[in-house]
């Protein structure tokens, strides 16, 4: 998801607890089809990144339980291009960035579906310390669920919301160190939260037209 990458983040900072390493990434995420991944549902970002503007995301199609979405950015900052065209599915013209992914959007939880084979975004029964991995060429994608909320305590969209929190690595994207999802089982991806490798982090939230 790097080209949401360049468009949302969020933030972070609960206990963490250890757990048995396990990784299930493998199959089909299970689950009802959720309304999120629906033909014409719309994503928009509150509480914007500098230099990235005109953010765009909609679900176009919708074949056996994968959902195509098509996302497109405009930044003026040349870090984050510079960034993006390390992204072999990312498409720059001029300072749009633009691409389409898939994922598989159920009342289970999200997942990526990837030539290469399909990577859990997040199970919404997940534990602390769950972790799905895929193999993508030369880089080993990695994510693993570093807070599980008990709570209603994360601000989002006016309301406090229990959240799942899951850290990716293994990008390969030169100056990127890490991606944070935030999840929550009835509102999908509420977050994003980006770590850069000179320290900083950059976040926004993520806003589903429609919910679980």
């Amino acid at each position: 998801m790097r080209n949401v990458v360049a468009i949302a983040i969020c933030l972070a900072g609960i206990t963490v607890f250890s757990s048995c390493e396990k990784d299930d990434s493998g199959g089909s995420i299970g689950g009802s089809q959720s309304p999120i991944g629906q033909v014409g549902n719309k994503f928009i970002i509150s509480g914007g990144i500098s230099g990235v503007s005109n953010f765009s995301a909609q679900v176009v199609s919708l074949n056996d339980g994968v959902s195509s979405v098509s996302i497109s950015v405009n930044t003026t900052n040349s870090t984050y291009l510079s960034m993006l065209s390390a992204v072999t599915d990312v498409n720059i013209l001029g300072t749009t960035a633009s691409s389409t992914r898939q994922y598989r959007f159920t009342d289970k939880g999200i997942q990526s579906v990837y030539p290469e084979g399909n990577l859990n975004v997040v199970k919404f029964n997940a534990k602390v310390g769950d972790v799905y991995s895929l193999k993508r060429g030369a880089h080993t994608l990695r994510r693993e669920v570093t807070v599980v909320s008990n709570k209603d305590e994360f601000p989002w969209n006016g309301l406090l919301i229990k959240t799942i929190h899951v850290k990716e690595t293994g990008r390969g994207v030169p100056g990127l160190d890490y991606i944070e999802f935030v999840c929550n089982h009835k509102f999908g991806i509420v977050a994003y939260k980006f770590g850069f490798e000179d320290g900083t982090t950059r976040e926004t939230s993520l806003i589903s037209s429609v919910t679980n």
